[in-house]
């Protein structure tokens, strides 16, 4: 055991420029998305992947994680629609085919929920205002041309 006063350091490279990460990452091009697992007691979920020359590989993502990237996966691809259209008016959109309002357990939150004709789904909190501002929105014509429907 050292002394009082004399310690060892060992000096960790935790930040990485920029320029270098290609030396400890991998890219890989998925080619397909296979199917995916949830963990038995639902701390994380795996997705089962192939890149362009059919090699399985899988991803595994804490919950935490894996909410993080739901939460951003819609801005990236707006941003890669409109980078590749060059149209920062476009947006991804999806046909709704069902939607429903439930109260919440605290008897004072709506949920709002989206579902698309192949099951795709999402969930929005709102107050019974936001409920009411959704309900009696009006369309309005933006500088561009397009409509907008505003609520705040």
């Amino acid at each position: 055991m050292p002394s009082a006063g004399h310690y060892r350091y060992i000096q960790l490279k935790i930040a990485i420029p920029l320029s270098s990460v290609g030396s400890v990452s991998k890219n890989i091009d998925v080619g397909s998305l296979t199917f995916f697992e949830t963990a038995v007691d639902g701390s994380a979920i795996k997705i089962h992947l192939e890149d362009r020359h059919g090699q399985a590989f899988s991803v595994c993502f804490p919950l935490s994680c894996l909410n993080g990237l739901v939460m951003t996966l819609p801005r990236m691809v707006t941003a890669a629609v409109q980078r590749r259209y060059n149209d920062p008016s476009l947006r991804v959109t999806y046909p709704l085919a069902e939607f429903q309002v439930e109260l919440g357990s605290d008897l004072q939150t709506r949920i709002l929920t989206l579902t698309t004709p192949d099951g795709f789904e999402v969930s929005f909190s709102l107050t019974e205002q936001q409920c009411r501002d959704i309900g009696s929105a009006e369309t309005a014509t933006t500088e561009s041309g397009s409509s907008l429907i505003s609520v705040n």
